[in-house]
């Protein structure tokens, strides 16, 4: 094996050591939910983010910690992702705890139940 070639194969194999970290917002249930565990499955810590229901987000941590791989990390991180104040501190902690973001999925949403009649 020449050198360039060693030392190329070393490089990736610390870069595939190091796990990315990813920020899923509305990510405590339904589908962010399991964008969290495809990404933790993928090499991804999780940030777990939610706007009210801190008990169906710790859920979301605890099965992502469940899949039991090396050095995985997963937190929950209250905020409404629509006011620019939770948006900017939900970054910050995130960055205080990780130290990085990687990757960012924006999966939150918010439904109005109104009758077709109302909508036009």
């Amino acid at each position: 094996m020449n050198k360039y070639v060693a030392e190329n194969k070393t490089k990736q194999q610390t870069m595939s050591s190091v796990r990315r970290v990813a920020l899923v917002t509305g990510s405590s249930r339904g589908i962010g939910r399991a964008i969290a565990l495809r990404l933790a499955k993928d090499g991804h810590d999780i940030v777990v983010n939610y706007q009210s229901n801190a008990a169906k987000a710790q859920e979301a941590v605890n099965d992502i910690l469940a899949l039991n791989q090396p050095g995985l990390r997963a937190i929950a991180i209250q905020g409404d992702v629509g006011i620019l104040a939770d948006g900017k501190r939900i970054v910050d902690e995130t960055l205080q705890h990780f130290g990085r973001i990687d990757t960012v999925v924006f999966n939150a949403a918010w439904i109005v139940y109104q009758s077709i009649e109302d909508l036009t």
